[in-house]
């Protein structure tokens, strides 16, 4: 989060690599696979959490109508912070790159419309999810792939009306639908109870789940690149290739972390505050970072400014991000 918060700002500067910056069709950069990694974290942070409920270690389950409306108070929190920032950009005449979502469309509303269509898989069974998510990827590829889905995405003209204006969105959303309903199905089938009488962190259980989900998203994403008849990688289209990439990179990075927690939960059981902070607030660090990010392109030449002062900017802005993620936190305790 605190690299993709940074990013959304470094970019604007003539000093970060074109090669970290997100492709316009089809490619993968830094920035590309932050897209897709936000809804992933998302994903498996809901599966842990869902885990946590169905064992009672989370407190008490809410009833299914409680908890439709209150996931849909937080579906609807997110359509409102995406349509304001669509009149936001308009009615300051900020600078808008139509051809990444659409016109009216942007990340706010593609986190909305994930967050209410993975609602079903919360009370499904472990494997149930799985295959939902399974099917979401497959039917996505084939309206891409059959449908001329990405041909359509992917065209530089724009026709009438509310659809092809916002055309990119809509032909991404099951992708990322796909991402977030497989990273809930890899939470399921990792989290676990502790082992060894609960004197063990529950990652030691599950190193080997996700060992074995990391070599299945490789061994998927080498099938996938051996088959002549499919799309190179596209975030745009957020196609089968971007999907198995961003779950593998992701896949990776979890392993990694619970590796690491397991090797040193004797020594080093807490951790970082600030990784706490930003962890807790996520989301609304997200949102501060963009307010900021328009800020500062409002009221400085980003895309003249020299590359010392692109570093000054940018360190006063992360450093004014962690002081929020402080503060949000504290105030959450």
């Amino acid at each position: 989060m605190i690299v993709t918060c940074a990013a959304i700002l470094a970019v604007d500067f003539p000093a970060f690599p074109r090669r970290l910056a997100k492709a316009e069709a089809y490619g993968l950069g830094l920035m590309d696979v932050g897209v897709g990694s936000f809804v992933a974290a998302g994903g498996f942070a809901r599966g842990l959490q869902s885990t946590r409920r169905r064992d009672g270690s989370h407190g008490a389950r809410a009833s299914p109508a409680a908890a439709l409306v209150r996931e849909g108070k937080r579906a609807g929190v997110l359509l409102a912070l995406g349509l304001s920032r669509t009149v936001l950009t308009w009615a300051i005449g900020y600078q808008q790159h139509v051809g990444e979502y659409g016109v009216h469309w942007n990340f706010f509303v593609t986190l909305a419309a994930v967050h209410l269509c993975s609602l079903p898989v919360r009370s499904m069974g472990t494997w149930m999810v799985g295959m939902v998510g399974a099917a979401l990827l497959g039917v996505h590829d084939y309206c891409l792939r059959h449908r001329s889905w990405e041909l359509w995405a992917l065209a530089e003209g724009r026709g009438e009306g509310i659809v092809e204006a916002n055309k990119e969105g809509l032909a991404s959303l099951l992708g990322y639908c796909a991402i977030h309903v497989l990273s809930h199905w890899a939470a399921r089938l990792v989290s676990g109870k502790r082992a060894g009488g609960g004197k063990a962190p529950a990652t030691t259980d599950a190193l080997p789940r996700l060992a074995a989900l990391t070599a299945a998203a490789w061994a998927a994403c080498v099938l996938l690149r051996g088959d002549a008849g499919t799309e190179t990688i596209s975030r745009r289209s957020c196609n089968a290739a971007y999907v198995l990439v961003v779950m593998l990179l992701n896949l990776q990075a979890w392993l990694g972390f619970a590796a690491a927690l397991a090797l040193s939960w004797r020594h080093a059981q807490r951790i970082p505050t600030l990784l706490r902070e930003w962890d807790a607030g996520s989301l609304s660090l997200f949102l501060v970072a963009n307010l900021a990010t328009g800020a500062v392109n409002t009221s400085l030449d980003t895309l003249h400014a020299s590359a010392a002062r692109a570093r000054t900017v940018l360190l006063l802005y992360v450093l004014f991000l962690c002081a929020v993620a402080a503060a949000l936190h504290a105030r959450s305790k």
